[in-house]
């Protein structure tokens, strides 16, 4: 899912996304507000008025808890360590880092599959500095 920035005299904004296909939106679909991007097609994770997540972010975070959930090999607790890794990963903040760090350590304990997979998921909604922090 996209947001419809862009400049509309060279690329009028399309309904929908050209990459996973959902409505584009150019607003918070929770406070109306307008989508401030920081750069250029660059995805605001969170609405800068109400700190409600896009839909896209939500998506995100749903499908790593999913995941996290049907991994084996983990304990209970594990897998609850895990999933409260996934917020502090879309933020940067001081908990960025330990965040990074927890999920580094507990990933390490399942399939290398499962790993790449939770990765991928991960890094479509990580910070910058959390995929730094990643180590990617």
């Amino acid at each position: 899912m996209q947001i419809a920035i862009r400049d509309e005299e060279q690329h009028p904004p399309t309904p929908y996304c050209t990459k996973c296909g959902a409505p584009n939106i150019e607003r918070c679909e929770h406070c109306n507000s307008a989508l401030k991007e920081r750069r250029a097609f660059e995805r605001p994770s969170y609405c800068g008025d109400c700190g409600k997540p896009h839909p896209w972010t939500a998506i995100a975070l749903a499908t790593a808890n999913e995941y996290a959930d049907e991994l084996e090999g983990l304990s209970n607790d594990d897998k609850m360590i895990l999933k409260g890794t996934f917020i502090d990963l879309t933020v940067d903040s001081p908990r960025t880092a330990l965040a990074a760090s927890r999920f580094k350590r507990i990933v390490k304990m399942v399939t290398p599959t499962a790993k790449d997979i939770l990765t991928k998921i991960v890094v479509e909604f990580a910070t910058q500095a959390a995929k730094t922090a990643l180590g990617g």
